[in-house]
């Protein structure tokens, strides 16, 4: 883990370029006391957008052409081919986010969140490393002077945290309460590496539906199990929501390496209870080799060991 990360070559994003960003690199700041930074040396990724270029002179000349075209054949066939381009471009979509899914076995990153009703409205550091199979994922919040807020780590079905406001560490079951326990939002284990890992996944399905810049994923029993917005300049995906569940993740300004997708901000939004959170990352480095001991966590001296699994330990 101590070799420097070589720069990625510049690659073409295929987002509009109205939300093109640009991406320098932040030195790590010398605030932060995590074990994470030496995982942040010598890391830049360049992106260009993908423009979209047509000669009106062209243009101007072909129109005759293609009217000509229309007036000879009939008319009962332009539908039919919308219909195949639309497909086409589904499966494109489709493929694009499962391989993005196989290509991921670890990632850190490194970013700002901020959550409503949640250690105020200010925005934290944050620095994160998963790995995905079997799944670990380790989150430290940071005040922006250095004091940490939060640590915690999800091991599979098991999670540990250490909350410096209250001067206790939780450890028990992993699943969506324990995560909004902490993060006031319901989310399940296997979305929450989604978010962080800054791109969507798909449940599983058996069939598909397609409407205006969305897609629909249905099951056997042709429920709808999760549906995907699209932003409709590019055809990337734009939100994420699930049957069920009041949860609802955007995805926004996309960075690209030659490889690797990510969102630059994702934002979680539980629709009922009116609760948002925003995480934006500024650096993302995938598929590293991660040592053992960075999953540890320490107990400090004085801190409080609750049980999760004790169902009269929720305070």
């Amino acid at each position: 883990m101590n070799r420097n990360i070589q720069d990625c070559k510049p690659c073409r994003s295929v987002f509009p370029p109205e939300k093109q960003q640009p991406h320098t690199q932040d030195a790590p700041s010398s605030r932060s006391h995590s074990m994470f930074d030496l995982h942040f040396r010598n890391v830049v990724y360049h992106c260009r957008p993908l423009g979209l270029r047509f000669s009106l002179k062209r243009y101007l000349i072909a129109v005759p052409f293609v009217v000509s075209l229309l007036g000879c054949g009939p008319i009962v066939s332009r539908p039919a081919i919308e219909r195949s381009l639309e497909r086409e471009k589904v499966h494109a979509v489709l493929e694009h986010i499962k391989e993005q899914d196989r290509k991921v076995s670890s990632f850190f990153s490194s970013g700002k969140i901020s959550a409503d009703a949640w250690y105020g409205r200010d925005e934290a550091d944050i620095l994160v490393i998963g790995r995905r199979y079997p799944l670990k994922i380790k989150v430290e919040i940071t005040h922006s002077w250095g004091q940490p807020i939060l640590h915690l780590l999800l091991a599979e079905s098991r999670i540990q945290v250490l909350s410096f406001r209250d001067r206790r560490f939780y450890s028990g079951p992993g699943g969506a309460e324990a995560l909004q326990r902490f993060f006031q939002i319901h989310v399940r284990p296997e979305i929450f590496w989604s978010v962080l890992r800054a791109y969507p996944t798909l449940q599983e399905h058996s069939s598909i539906t397609m409407g205006p810049n969305q897609i629909s994923l249905h099951d056997q029993e042709d429920m709808e199990v999760e549906r995907i917005y699209l932003h409709p300049e590019a055809l990337l995906p734009r939100s994420i929501s699930y049957r069920g569940e009041d949860l609802a993740i955007s995805f926004d300004n996309f960075q690209g390496t030659n490889r690797f997708s990510y969102a630059g901000e994702v934002v979680l939004e539980d629709r009922r209870k009116k609760k948002k959170l925003v995480i934006r990352n500024e650096k993302m480095v995938f598929n590293r080799d991660i040592p053992p001991e960075v999953f540890a966590m320490h107990i400090p001296p004085g801190f409080e060991v609750y049980n999760l699994d004790d169902q009269d330990d929720r305070d």
